[in-house]
């Protein structure tokens, strides 16, 4: 099995070592729960779903977030713009300063 590090502020560690929760058990569960609901959104997004289909999906949010999230893939989908044309990144120019995407940041 990968290993994986995980950086802990200097307090919270030592709370951990002196407690013994099993870190590694609670680490795996933490990350597979976001991957789900990752998942589980960003298909959301792609999907004609309706704000029942949204309850239905995600029945543990809240119906405010619910409608967050469905009025935020509303407005995506009415906006349909193309992302801006790429910026031409000169050589030993700093990406941070061009316009997304910039080809030197790959």
């Amino acid at each position: 099995m990968p290993k994986i590090n995980v950086y802990l502020p200097d307090e919270l560690a030592q709370a951990v070592k002196e407690s013994g929760v099993p870190v590694s058990a609670i680490c795996q569960r933490a990350l597979d729960q976001a991957v789900r609901r990752i998942t589980a959104i960003r298909s959301a997004a792609l999907a004609d779903l309706t704000r029942e289909d949204l309850a239905a999906t995600f029945p543990n949010v809240t119906a405010r977030a619910r409608d967050a999230i469905a009025h935020a893939v509303e407005a995506a989908a009415s906006a349909a713009r193309p992302w801006p044309a790429p910026a031409t990144c000169s050589p030993g120019s700093s990406p941070r300063r061009a316009t997304w995407p910039c080809a030197s940041w790959s």
